[in-house]
């Protein structure tokens, strides 16, 4: 008898500690989004996502153990846990069904949205459903997710008011992100200050709100704020429903709300807008803006993606692909800087791209089966209608602002932990997804499984994610540093890995864009060669990737520039024949064919490759620049003075070095003579305490005959050397 008392305590103390340690690991994945490090790729993201799978993996494996010793703490079986369940089983196969399985399983270095991932957000749902027994535990978590919130937007708050200092970062890094995040929490904030009896309580909930509400309006995110005005319309809605003696204040708001909205757009071209970030980005919805045209040729190019493969799609994370495949044009028209985009920014084309119908179908009915529930609850219990009208404007508020944006772990964690909340309320039957007793044998192999994929998927990626972070800092001083760390990517990661490709195209973007800040520095030579290599062979013993063999060819352009390399110039243009004569559309291809040829002495076909790209965007200042620069060089001054003038007569200069050559070179024809000044009138306002760039203007201007304006530039000239006052006072009286 007393032996069987002992197991009977012993049992429940470990009961306690195994849940004690699902609890914890919870809580600290709702943390997940405050960490970053910023030694890792993508520091704002990937560390958060890499610690986010950790804690559920750690809460995961204690509650399998603590299903064995208790089965009560299995998963219930309701309509919404069997649903979960049955989307993540589709969105398995469908992992399988992908162009690329390994990639939709992993997922990209920076967006890490791979099955792998999605599949720990299923855990946390389940695991939260399974201990909602314990409804202070509930209250707690719900609580500590908004004190996360509250911490992210104080940080915020922080960079806004004291730009300079280090401590100043904010966890997401990206303020559309974080305005995403907080507004999920609005709703949950509205239910703990509604259902408060305590009036600290109230005030505490009531200021939070505030606060979260002022950070989403300043982060200046238009789907973040289409999603908060649906939140305070819907609440303000179900108040003057009820008839009760708030319904007047709540009309009122609305009323203020849409009047002052009004008169913002009304003078949304007086100063206090235009010089207010917020006001200034809200108020510019216009199909005209490049963000939002960039996000139609996006949708368009997923759409004929969609239409390729319309049963299954491409699979998770594999919209470069389409993006590739199909690209347009005019995209590069709206963002000259960006060469590639990686989502469609819009949760159906993404959604169609990643699964096709299959993924589009099973995700709207998870949704509508959640809606459903909600609806059918408040007709079966009144009592708890507000909570089920939040719910369901918390839905409504995640799929507008994903209209127009991307998931993150930001949006998706406060998702899943709405949905589990959602499904806590729902009654159960006895019966669960998990079969009543779990053999040790069973579980054992569970356990074994979930480590051993957790070791390669999880631990290993955050192992070489920060080892190339690391990496980063050391080009271009220490090379044999950087030559072991590169050694440790290759012994971890399988040469065919997808996340290795990615992480060795982030070392070459690197290597590019320090290559450019720093174009006479000999130390660049061996880290660019070194990459060079590893770069061809991967090439050679993998598979074709696009955007490996652009990074393999813009490496290669830096490296002939620094070294002249003739064999190096013949790879990089055979390279670039080869990516043009695949995607010929592509002006950043065209501009670096373009660059290649004219280091192999092939200046004909150089002006040609530009003059193409020019064509393709013949309304982007930038490609004459690109264009100006190829003729230049190939000493078709003429040609190219026409091409620099018709540049600087669309208002755009691209401030550099190379900008006074253009400037001197315009100076050389008289026709051109007022494009050489409005470019010298730029380049003094750069730099305005040098002399010559005065002296070059004030001649300018007296060509042009305006007097007045040279003898001003001249006397600024002048002041600023002494030393040849003489001669400038000469040029004055020629002036006189």
């Amino acid at each position: 008898m007393e032996r069987r008392h002992l197991n009977y305590y012993l049992m429940e103390k470990l009961e306690s500690r195994l849940l004690q340690i699902v609890q914890i690991a919870l809580l600290a994945a709702l943390g997940s989004p405050l960490v970053w490090h910023m030694s890792f790729v993508f520091p704002y993201i990937t560390p958060a996502t890499f610690f986010f799978q950790v804690m559920v993996s750690i809460a995961t494996a204690a509650f399998l153990i603590l299903v064995m010793v208790q089965p009560k703490h299995r998963p219930p079986m309701n309509p919404l846990t069997i649903g979960m369940t049955a989307f993540f089983i589709i969105q398995g196969l469908l992992t399988l069904t992908s162009t690329d399985p390994m990639r939709s399983f992993e997922g990209s270095v920076e967006r890490m949205a791979g099955f792998w991932n999605l599949l720990h957000f299923y855990l946390f749902f389940i695991i939260v459903v399974s201990l909602a027994h314990n409804k202070k535990w509930l209250k707690h978590l719900a609580i500590f997710s908004i004190i996360v919130s509250i911490i992210a937007s104080i940080e915020y708050l922080a960079l806004l008011v004291v730009p300079n200092i280090a401590i100043a970062r904010y966890s997401f890094g990206n303020p559309g992100f974080l305005a995403n995040y907080l507004v999920l929490h609005l709703p949950l904030t509205v239910w703990f200050y509604v259902k408060s009896q305590n009036r600290e309580e109230k005030i505490l909930m009531l200021l939070t709100a505030l606060l979260l509400s002022s950070v989403i309006l300043l982060t200046g995110n238009r789907a973040a704020f289409l999603s908060f005005a649906l939140i305070i319309f819907s609440l303000c809605g179900y108040i003057i429903l009820q008839k009760k003696r708030r319904a007047l204040i709540a009309g009122l708001v609305c009323l203020l709300m849409i009047a002052g909205f009004g008169f913002i757009m009304a003078n949304r071209q007086s100063s206090f807008v235009t010089q207010s970030p917020f006001l200034s980005k809200i108020t510019s919805w216009s199909l005209t803006d490049t963000n939002i045209k960039s996000r139609f040729i996006l949708w368009n190019i997923s759409w004929k993606g969609f239409l390729e493969k319309p049963l299954t799609g491409w699979g998770r994370e594999s919209y470069p692909k389409v993006f590739e495949k199909y690209y347009d044009p005019q995209f590069f028209d709206n963002n000259p800087y960006e060469a590639w985009s990686d989502r469609a920014h819009n949760i159906i084309f993404d959604e169609l791209t990643a699964g096709g119908i299959i993924n589009l179908l099973s995700a709207l009915a998870l949704f509508a089966l959640f809606a459903f529930q909600l609806i059918k609850a408040i007709r079966q219990n009144p009592t708890q209608k507000l909570f089920f009208v939040l719910g369901g404007i918390f839905l409504a508020a995640f799929v507008l602002q994903d209209l127009f944006t991307l998931d993150t772990l930001a949006s998706y964690l406060p998702l899943f932990l709405g949905f589990a909340f959602i499904a806590t309320q729902f009654s159960t039957t006895d019966r669960s997804l998990l079969p009543r007793r779990v053999t040790t044998a069973a579980a054992l192999v569970i356990l074994l499984v979930f480590a051993g994929a957790t070791i390669r998927f999880t631990l290993i990626p955050a192992a070489t994610n920060y080892t190339i972070g690391k990496s980063l800092f050391l080009v271009p001083t220490d090379l044999k540093a950087y030559t072991q760390k590169m050694d440790f990517l290759d012994a971890l990661l399988p040469e065919k890995d997808p996340y290795k490709l990615e992480l060795l195209i982030i070392s070459a973007r690197n290597i590019h864009d320090l290559a450019e800040a720093n174009p006479s520095d000999k130390n660049m030579e061996k880290f660019q060669d070194l990459l060079i290599k590893k770069l061809t062979e991967l090439r050679k013993n993998t598979f074709s990737n696009t955007k490996l063999m652009a990074h393999l060819g813009i490496i290669l352009v830096d490296y002939v520039r620094l070294t002249h390399s003739k064999e190096r110039t013949l790879e990089s243009v055979s390279l670039w024949e080869s990516l043009i004569e695949r995607f010929p559309l592509r002006q950043q291809f065209l501009v670096e064919g373009a660059e290649a040829n004219l280091q192999a002495g092939n200046y004909d076909k150089s002006v040609e490759l530009a003059a193409k790209a020019q064509s393709l965007s013949p309304h982007r200042p930038e490609t004459l620049w690109y264009l100006g620069g190829f003729l230049l060089r190939a000493d078709k001054k003429e040609l190219a003075a026409k091409a620099f003038a018709e540049a600087v007569s669309q208002g755009v200069l691209m401030y550099s070095r190379s900008l006074v050559q253009v400037g001197d070179l315009l100076a050389e024809f008289p026709e051109y003579y007022s494009s050489a000044r409005d470019i010298y009138v730029y380049i003094t306002s750069m730099e305005p305490k040098n002399p010559r760039y005065h002296m070059n203007l004030a001649q300018l201007y007296k060509e042009l005959g305006d007097l007045d304006h040279a003898m001003s530039e001249a006397q600024i000239a002048s002041k600023l050397s002494p030393e040849n006052r003489a001669e400038i006072e000469k040029f004055i009286d020629s002036l006189k």
